[in-house]
């Protein structure tokens, strides 16, 4: 049944991959090329086949149109797996090096999540210096908007004003 797919998808995949420009326009056209070479290769049809001889008893029970379709719906991509379709795209992307790529790809991208948690720490710890810095360069007194001074270190007692601005 599936004995034709592999061979025209890898040479149709090939040509495909090495013409596209960008990574988005290769997703693009290799989703559609594995359409239009399931298509061609009426892999839609045997697995609709497939669908129809092993959920007979369930299809023949439903009388209404939209619920069959939800059924074989529900059934297509398990029975893609059963029939071995998506063995033999897995391993064209395998062979195309698409799954290396992949995982070069997520290894990159948890080196970049981790410098961005390193660059985050040096942050906070800039914060933190800084913070400690003015405490014991100014002590707890702190400037407002209003150029009022006032101590922070009494916390337990009103905040008191230790300058006034001039007006």
């Amino acid at each position: 049944m599936l004995s034709r797919f592999p061979f025209s998808f890898i040479s149709q995949l090939s040509r495909k991959i090495t013409h596209s420009s960008g990574t988005i326009e290769m997703i693009d056209e290799l989703v559609q090329l594995i359409f239009d070479t399931l298509e061609m290769d009426h892999i839609y049809d045997s697995v609709l086949s497939y669908i129809e001889q092993k959920y007979r008893t369930e299809l023949e029970d439903v009388t209404d149109i939209n619920l069959k379709q939800h059924i074989v719906d529900q059934r297509l991509s398990s029975s893609f797996e059963e029939c071995g379709v998506m063995d033999i795209v897995l391993a064209v992307f395998n062979e195309m090096g698409i799954t290396d790529r992949l995982q070069a790809l997520e290894n990159r991208k948890i080196m970049l999540q981790n410098e961005v948690n390193s660059v985050q720490q040096r942050i906070d710890s800039l914060v933190s210096e800084m913070t400690n810095l003015q405490i014991n360069s100014f002590g707890r007194v702190v400037r407002l908007f209003d150029d009022r001074i006032i101590d922070l270190a009494k916390e337990d007692e009103d905040v008191e004003v230790i300058e006034k601005p001039t007006s």
